[in-house]
């Protein structure tokens, strides 16, 4: 009798924990527009090569990468190298290049592990907060897959981005970060002592705890995970079980379930940023479809399954724009995560699209815009 008492105390505080969920979503979710499926800028064409070489690539000519032994590290060097190179070709050096390296223990083996990063400086005298907005990727895979689009797709959009942003380099209102992190996926993020996920192996942990060391003043992190998965179909996009259709309907989501729109993810604390975020993705023109939702992390902790989530336990704001991997992607984790899986034409939206966010988000100049409007290399913003 006591055993179903608390059965049913237990499962009325459910109820009561989803109803509560419901309220506070329809406040803080909403989409970008009603037909997702809607979109009609034309893709550049040039753009999309590159990507499809970065993701080749990764996924293809290295392909599975992590610590799981001394073959597979080889190959996340290779990857390490493969970014390293590509951002040298984009004309960055050092100081604005920059290796951080780390050591990351696993099966009792250490590795020197690299943190990569890229600075786009801000302009001097705009940026007296000396605010920086920083932008991440891994680059390292699960030791069942070739990691197309988890996360090579992410990488790829790292570099792009970053291409793009270099013409404004000390000419932003806020310093741009872009980092290559390695060790985000499970089991080689674990900690060496607890075993706890997010632990000191993470690229990403390394890189937020510093930086909080150092009392950086980093106004948002956002995470690029699994970017390249895109499709009509019906029935391609699944929804945790909050999210029923009538409740989708309600707070502007897409209640159908096809798989065609890019998402921005947060927990409450970071809410602020996301809608900075989306504010800047909306303004884009013609915009990829997005939608967005803003969830306490105790009601889904999956929102914080990447890179972010290490930025949120150092008390920064952080984001997480994805696929939804997933809950979309039925070759996710799998060995069948190949390129040919991919989207690019739906992906390639997304990234110039993002470009364009970022140079929104970091605030470029009016007039600065004015003056690279021309550059055969530019989206429109």
């Amino acid at each position: 009798m006591q055993h179903n008492t608390k059965s049913i105390r237990k499962e009325l505080m459910n109820r009561k924990i989803i109803w509560l969920a419901a309220i506070v979503l329809v406040v803080i979710t909403q989409s970008s527009c009603s037909q997702s499926h809607v979109y009609m800028k034309t893709v550049d064409s040039l753009e999309k090569d590159r990507l499809k070489d970065h993701v080749h690539n990764l996924s293809h000519t290295i392909g599975i990468r992590n610590i799981e032994n001394q073959s597979n590290f080889e190959k996340l060097e290779a990857a390490a190298n493969y970014i390293v190179q590509q951002f040298k070709a984009m004309g960055f050096t050092e100081p604005n290049l920059k290796i951080h390296e780390y050591a990351a223990t696993y099966n009792d083996q250490t590795y020197v592990m690299k943190n990569i990063e890229v600075v786009i400086n801000s302009s001097p005298g705009c940026n007296r907060k000396n605010e920086s907005i920083v932008i991440g990727a891994h680059y390292d895979t699960v030791n069942t897959s070739p990691g197309a689009n988890d996360n090579a797709s992410g990488v790829a959009a790292l570099l792009e981005i970053a291409r793009y942003m270099k013409q404004y380099d000390c000419k932003l209102k806020k310093t741009l970060k872009l980092v290559a992190f390695p060790n985000e996926e499970s089991p080689y993020s674990k900690d060496t002592v607890t075993g706890a996920f997010f632990g000191n192996n993470m690229g990403s942990v390394n890189y937020a705890t510093k930086a909080r060391e150092h009392n950086e003043a980093i106004k948002g992190m956002i995470s690029l995970e699994c970017l390249g998965n895109y499709t009509d179909n019906t029935k391609s996009q699944d929804y945790p079980p909050y999210l029923p259709s009538w409740l989708r309907w309600l707070i502007g989501l897409p209640y159908h379930s096809k798989g065609n729109f890019i998402g921005f993810v947060s927990n409450i604390d970071s809410y602020g940023f996301l809608k900075e975020c989306t504010s800047s993705y909306k303004k884009t023109k013609k915009a990829f479809p997005m939608h967005y939702i803003s969830l306490p992390y105790k009601l889904d902790p999956g929102i914080g399954r990447s890179d972010h989530k290490s930025f949120w336990n150092q008390g920064y704001k952080a984001i997480m724009i994805t696929d939804t991997a997933d809950k979309r992607d039925v070759n996710y984790h799998s060995a069948t995560d190949t390129m040919d899986q991919l989207n690019f034409e739906s992906f390639t939206k997304v990234v110039e699209d993002l470009k364009a966010m970022t140079a929104k988000l970091c605030k470029v100049n009016k007039n600065v815009l004015k003056e690279v409007s021309t550059d055969p290399t530019s989206s429109t913003i």
